[in-house]
């Protein structure tokens, strides 16, 4: 049984129509924040990596397949960008860790960003550089094969670069769960305080203006009485104190308001100094609080650790197909494509289902990225003038 062109080229077709408009619109919308951080340049390298991998979808076209080079270098660069797109997406999901579960500690600058990019570019092709040599052409069904009989190739495919694949997805895994915990447990702990809050300023309240509130529950007339009379002996004490301190000088202050003296405020030197104490008077205006920006900055932090774990979730179950399908014995593949075409094709298709990820990104950023939108938007609007 042989695949349906058809459909295959089809599949492969859409792809290449969302992931080059769709990877182009995402670089363009972030390149122009005008304050860029490490994530928005992991973002665009991610989008820079999918660009290409919906290009480099031209050259897996059959009719293109002529040599063995070609073949080489068409194997080598379908593991290479996927790699990459593991690497990245590994990257993104390690920021993210550090931004929800240890937010004090340093996070990564533009320049470290760019820095980590590079590194995962660099690696990745080193990992599948031995690759170049495991495809060859075929002059019969003029197609590109993979060569079987390069024990070597096999030996590092089975320990290296499968042991990559499937350690990466779990890893992705495991730090996004621990992700997802730590956000709850972050949402109880808030929780608790916004409903603690309110008691305790209820109380602090009370304790400063004892005498406010009417007589209620547990408060006789004796005591509001007892309290009235304290008062009004503490405004006497004050009084008399004042007084002694105005009359304790009388001689200095005479000589001072003496013509041939130097005129001065006496009211300012004979009063005592006081305090700037604001009385709380009951029904008057008060400031305005500040703007709490912590809040909104934690608010904006969730909604892209949000947007990324879809990302991410998207990412490891498109790759679920393509690590099944390398450990399914080869018996029962055979058996399955061995049925009809459009068997073969399916399964061809769902072994490959991981390439969808080049493609979808936008859809996952235009509806949880408000910023983003509206920068596309305005990008939308300025191809519209110049057109027009």
């Amino acid at each position: 049984m042989a695949i349906n062109r058809e459909v295959f080229i089809a599949f492969y077709a859409i792809l290449i129509c969302l992931g080059v408009p769709g990877n182009v619109m995402i670089l363009a919308g972030y390149s122009r924040k005008k304050v860029k951080n490490g994530t928005d340049i992991f973002i665009m390298g991610l989008a820079e990596v999918d660009l290409f991998s919906s290009l480099f979808i031209i050259a897996k076209f059959r009719p293109w397949a002529s040599s063995n080079s070609f073949c080489q270098f068409q194997f080598f660069f379908t593991v290479w960008i996927a790699v990459a797109q593991m690497a990245v997406t590994l990257a993104i999901s390690v920021d993210r860790f550090f931004a929800v579960c240890r937010p004090i500690h340093r996070r990564p600058r533009v320049k470290t960003a760019i820095a980590i990019m590079v590194l995962c570019l660099l690696g990745t092709l080193l990992l599948s550089g031995p690759s170049l040599a495991a495809a060859r052409y075929d002059p019969v069904i003029k197609d590109c094969l993979y060569s079987p009989e390069l024990k070597w190739f096999t030996t590092y495919d089975r320990y290296v670069v499968q042991s990559f694949m499937v350690l990466v997805p779990c890893l992705l895994t495991a730090v996004y769960t621990r992700i997802v915990f730590a956000l709850r447990r972050q949402t109880k702990i808030r929780a608790a305080l916004t409903v603690s809050e309110p008691s305790r300023t209820v109380a602090e309240g009370n304790a400063a203006l004892p005498g406010v509130s009417g007589s209620g529950p547990g408060r006789s007339a004796s005591g509001s009485a007892d309290t009235n009379e304290r008062n009004s002996s503490d405004r006497e004490h004050v009084l008399r104190k004042f007084l002694s301190l105005s009359n304790a000088k009388p001689n200095d202050t005479l000589e001072e308001v003496h013509p041939a003296n130097k005129p001065v405020n006496t009211a300012t030197q004979s009063l005592p100094q006081r305090s700037n104490v604001t009385a709380v008077q009951p029904g008057a205006a008060t400031a305005t609080a500040p703007v709490d920006t912590t809040a909104a900055g934690r608010q904006g932090e969730n909604r892209l650790t949000l947007m990324l774990g879809w990302v991410t979730a998207f990412y490891v179950v498109s790759w679920l197909p393509a690590i099944i399908g390398r450990y399914l014995p080869v018996e029962i593949r055979r058996d399955f494509m061995s049925r009809s075409d459009l068997h073969h094709t399916v399964y061809a298709i769902f072994f490959r289902l991981y390439e969808i990820n080049s493609a979808i990104n936008i859809f996952i950023y235009w509806p949880l990225n408000r910023r983003f939108r509206q920068n596309c938007k305005e990008i939308f609007i300025q191809i519209k003038n110049c057109t027009s």
